[in-house]
């Protein structure tokens, strides 16, 4: 995946200016407030509705909801369906379950995905 579009592969520093961002020892049932972006790196248990941000699922990171965003970067795992109008993708160790709607797909070579794609 670039970098340049990786916001794990940025500083923290520079991460925290840009998204908000949802610590692995967090458990958040309501959806929260759009920012400038937003980086799930626990349990999110609610639908995620950025529909003009970037999302970022980590590693770390496990959501239980549908996912609307303009762009969305899965490294964990997702159980629910996501929806981009722009482009998704599902990095290494990624394990998603649940359709998808966008208008570009990016599958790496170890991610998981079962489900249903629409593009368009």
């Amino acid at each position: 995946m670039n970098a340049q579009g990786n916001l794990l592969a940025m500083p923290l520093r520079e991460r925290r200016r840009k998204v908000s961002i949802l610590a692995s020892s967090w458990l958040v049932q309501t959806n929260p407030s759009p920012a400038a972006g937003l980086m799930i790196d626990g349990y999110l248990a609610c639908e995620v509705a950025h529909h003009e941000t970037h999302v970022t699922i980590s590693e770390h990171a496990c959501v239980e909801a549908d996912i609307h965003a303009r762009t969305v970067d899965v490294f964990g795992q997702v159980i629910g369906n996501i929806f981009s109008s722009g482009k998704v993708t599902l990095a290494t160790g990624a394990d998603v379950q649940g359709d998808i709607c966008c208008s570009g797909l990016y599958i790496e070579d170890g991610a998981r995905f079962m489900g249903r794609v629409a593009m368009g």
